[in-house]
């Protein structure tokens, strides 16, 4: 055509324009003519990765290098300078904090990144996307070993406060420890009889705690993986567990309810049943000290609770936006939380 701002132009494969200050309409029309045009090439899937952090823009055109799809791991370094987010579109980015800045983006192109795991030293990144668990050295994100073991996705990490023990959680039923940083097998727990979907540890490191679809809560002693207690917890998937610092409280949420469970530990006896969202919980997370439960819903509200009694202290609202994860800093001063937008836009955001 003649090239006029109404038509479309047609230009060899090579010349296609990515201009970083285009609108999002713009955006999105050019991701689809340069997508459509490499998957006849065959290099779709690295051409998206790059394509899309790359040429991220905000609400004004300004380039940005967010995420470009739901953000599903969220977690820092004890010292608290780098926040670590990972990605469905199958990035992961290092920010410092409390800036936000990035630092660094990188990815082994696995599919999306299901987990995040950081050990106390903040020297070892470990990320689970499909079946594959990558572990990377930090600061600079480089490929050390990739570990395969689960015959299904991986959906959840932990690492026990002394660094030597990673523990996965699979849709093929079973939690599996790996000692760190060498990435072998030390043992398979099996008990669920669904996907496992949520691991923590006491901060001793005496006790793993893990939640799944089939709507338990079990808790295993460490090291030996001895399973402890099964607890009845919710009546369909267990979808947020947390611990207090003390390792007293044991706060979960699942399936669709719109109510917060506190229980006992290490005996798993139910403390108290939370009400206060008006829609189903979505998100869970107890601060550093102790004495604040966070919780996030699709009813477009933050609440924060007192602990251990389990009180309602304040309700953030007036937002059209789901919540994805959330993380404290030390000093209780600052809240992250990452989520999507009702616009679908995906975003991390800084709390006093």
């Amino acid at each position: 055509t003649d090239g006029s701002a109404d038509e479309p132009k047609i230009v060899p494969i090579n010349e296609i324009p990515l201009d970083t200050n285009t609108n999002r309409r713009g955006f999105l029309g050019a991701g689809l003519v340069a997508g459509a045009a490499l998957t006849l090439l065959g290099k779709s899937k690295l051409f998206a990765n790059d394509f899309k952090r790359e040429l991220n823009t905000d609400f004004e055109g300004k380039p940005v290098y967010a995420h470009c799809d739901s953000i599903f791991s969220l977690i820092k370094t004890q010292d608290e300078t780098t926040l670590i987010s990972g990605s469905k579109d199958g990035s992961i980015k290092l920010w410092s904090l409390p800036d936000g800045k990035l630092l660094k983006t990188f990815s082994n192109y696995g599919g999306w990144i299901n987990a995040l795991a950081v050990t106390p030293d903040g020297m070892l990144l470990v990320s689970a996307a499909g079946k594959t668990i990558s572990i990377w050295s930090l600061p600079e994100a480089e490929l050390l070993k990739t570990i395969n073991g689960h015959t299904d996705n991986i959906e959840t990490l932990f690492i026990t406060s002394d660094g030597k023990m990673l523990a996965s959680g699979s849709w093929d039923n079973t939690i599996k420890l790996w000692s760190l940083p060498d990435g072998a097998l030390l043992k398979t727990l099996e008990g669920h009889s669904d996907r496992v979907t949520l691991l923590k540890t006491t901060l001793d490191d005496k006790l793993l705690i893990s939640g799944s679809w089939d709507s338990t809560i079990r808790l295993w002693s460490l090291p030996d993986g001895n399973l402890s207690k099964t607890i009845k917890a919710h009546s369909s998937i267990v979808f947020g567990i947390q611990v207090s610092p003390d390792d007293k409280i044991l706060a979960s949420f699942g399936g669709l309810e719109n109510t917060i469970k506190l229980w006992a530990l290490p005996n798993g006896n139910i403390i108290k049943v939370i009400r206060g969202h008006s829609d189903h919980v979505d998100q869970l997370f107890i601060s550093p000290d102790g004495k604040l439960l966070v919780s996030g819903s699709p009813d477009n509200t933050i609440k924060l609770w007192s602990l251990p009694n389990g009180n309602l202290l304040k309700t953030l609202k007036g937002f059209s936006q789901e919540t994805d994860a959330f993380l404290c800093s030390n000093d209780n001063k600052l809240l992250v939380s990452s989520g999507t937008t009702s616009s679908f836009d995906f975003f991390i955001k800084i709390w006093s």
